[in-house]
């Protein structure tokens, strides 16, 4: 007596009366390429399943049917072997090895397996399934009928080197479903090109380099990450003469520790999940975004650290569409003091990142550090950052740089501050001829804005050429009336002059600029006082 597998929830062939044909294929335009299968069937399968012969035949021509008219592909079966194999609920690992022992398909380009069913219904093509990747081997499990057929070009297609899709309407889901009949066009593409060199004689290793370059190569968003993934590492392998199954287990220990990292880094411990994570760096396909997270890690640690220069550069190195270890580099170097490769890494990185809003937060407070004005300003706006805002404004208004056409470019801005700050601290030290000589070249290299006015002002009021460092200071106001050093200035130049109301409302608009500042404070009580 059969087991009552339609107990389970199981429908098999003895448990439904009819099947749901794939698509009729189109008429031939030139004789099919031949695909030959040995199907060996196990004993549970032949419990499970009634005529089984009659089953295995069909889907096989059934599933041939949709290769030929998508591929002119047919997949011939040249024998039904009954397989002395009893599996039951054995992963699918070990029936596909037992198979392997069993048929070399030195004779056949394909040996398939049919096992037993599962007791419980599921979806998931990993577990109704296994095919050796490149290579001339498939198991199957009892299921559906209408489904088989489905199943069967699923494995077809992963032992010519496809990875999972992300079309919901291809057989080649990650999810199983009688309805989809179809490959994707990709999929077509990537199994044309092993179809063809497997005709060519290719060897196997060669075939896995060629395949991988078109998977690397296609269009991003095609494939299913982790499938595809998992695919390259096992492609990978088999073009350096490894074991592609180890390669594959590897990849799975890898994928388990990477998310550890993820959770360790989500848990606030940056410590630990870099060191959980180093191990990963040494792979010769690193699991995804493995390297930039290194450097992200690092640089939360110890930014200042040489190894944290070191990872962000393998990052960016590994990486070049990727502004994110730019980023981090820029934050590494400023951390040491290398202000000048800091800037060049985040200008590269801004270029990257400018449109990623997930970004913003980081670019302005990156940009502040490093002082680019416009760009921590436009960054802070989308990050609403409320406090790298009020610096580019102060900034702005202390150091004459208005927005628009007349200002410098953005990534000129920290040369421009830094001369700026150096002409002023000599102005403040006395050294009046060197500051000369400094604002001349201010002015010489930004002639439209009016920040060398305001310093050429200060520099005129310290050599007591107060009609000369009025004319100066009003020019700067006059052109940039948000100046709060045009009008520090000129309030000092009316103090001395007696204005005192005058010198007041100059210290006022000072305050409400930047409330920061006490000495324009202490000078507003006094002329108040005065008046």
């Amino acid at each position: 007596m059969r087991r009552g597998w339609c107990l389970f929830g199981l429908l098999l062939a003895g448990c439904v009366g009819h099947e749901r044909p794939l698509l009729r294929p189109a008429a031939p335009t030139s004789p099919a390429r031949i695909f030959t299968v040995r199907a060996w069937v196990d004993l549970d399968y032949r419990d499970q399943v009634v005529d089984w012969h009659v089953r295995v035949a069909s889907q096989v021509a059934r599933a041939s049917a949709r290769t030929r008219a998508a591929l002119n592909v047919e997949l011939k079966l040249v024998s039904i072997e009954p397989w002395d194999h009893r599996g039951d609920r054995e992963p699918l690992e070990a029936a596909l090895g037992t198979l392997e022992r069993r048929d070399g398909a030195g004779d056949a380009d394909l040996a398939l397996g049919f096992v037993s069913g599962l007791p419980v219904l599921t979806d998931a093509h990993e577990k109704l399934g296994l095919a050796r990747l490149l290579g001339r081997h498939a198991v199957l499990r009892a299921v559906d009928a209408a489904e088989e057929a489905t199943l069967l070009l699923h494995e077809w297609a992963h032992v010519l080197g496809a990875p999972h899709d992300l079309d919901a309407d291809s057989l080649l889901t990650a999810r199983a479903s009688p309805q989809r009949t179809q490959f994707a066009q990709g999929t077509l593409a990537l199994l044309a090109s092993s179809l063809a060199q497997r005709d060519a004689k290719v060897e196997r290793p060669t075939l896995a380099r060629s395949l991988a370059a078109r998977l690397r190569g296609a269009t991003p968003g095609a494939w299913e990450p982790e499938g595809l993934e998992a695919t390259l590492t096992q492609f990978d392998a088999i073009a350096a003469g490894q074991d592609a199954q180890s390669a594959a287990a590897l990849h799975r220990q890898d994928r388990a520790r990477f998310d550890e990292v993820t959770r360790l880094t989500a848990s606030g411990l940056p410590a630990e999940a870099l060191e959980a994570l180093r191990p990963l760096l040494d792979r010769t396909l690193v699991v995804p975004d493995a390297r930039s997270l290194a450097c992200q890690l690092s640089g939360t640690v110890a930014p200042a650290a040489p190894e944290t220069k070191a990872l962000c550069l393998a990052a960016a190195a590994a990486s070049p569409g990727d502004g994110h270890p730019g980023l981090m580099l820029a934050q590494a170097q400023a951390a040491t003091g290398d202000l000048g490769a800091a800037r060049a890494h985040f200008v590269e990185a801004h270029r990257l990142l400018s449109d990623s809003a997930p970004d913003a937060a980081s670019l302005a407070k990156v940009a502040r550090s490093l002082g680019f004005v416009t760009w921590a300003e436009a960054s802070a706006a989308r990050a609403v950052d409320a406090e790298v805002a009020a610096w580019a404004q102060k900034k702005r208004r202390w150091f004459g740089l208005p927005a628009g056409t007349s200002a410098p470019a953005p990534a000129d801005e920290p040369a421009y501050l830094e001369r700026f700050v150096q002409a002023q601290g000599d102005v403040g030290a006395g050294r009046l001829t060197k500051a000369d000589v400094a604002i001349r070249a201010l002015e010489q290299a930004f002639p439209a804005l009016p920040g060398p006015l305001g310093l050429r002002c200060e520099l005129f009021l310290r050599r007591v050429q107060n009609r000369q460092a009025r004319t100066a200071c009003a020019s700067a106001a006059a052109a940039y009336p948000d100046s709060l050093q045009a009008h520090y200035l000129l309030g000092l130049l009316d103090s001395l002059e007696g204005q005192h109301r005058d010198a007041a409302k100059h210290f006022e608009l000072v305050l409400q600029g930047d409330p920061t500042v006490e000495d324009a404070r202490r000078r507003l009580s006094l002329e108040r006082a005065r008046r």
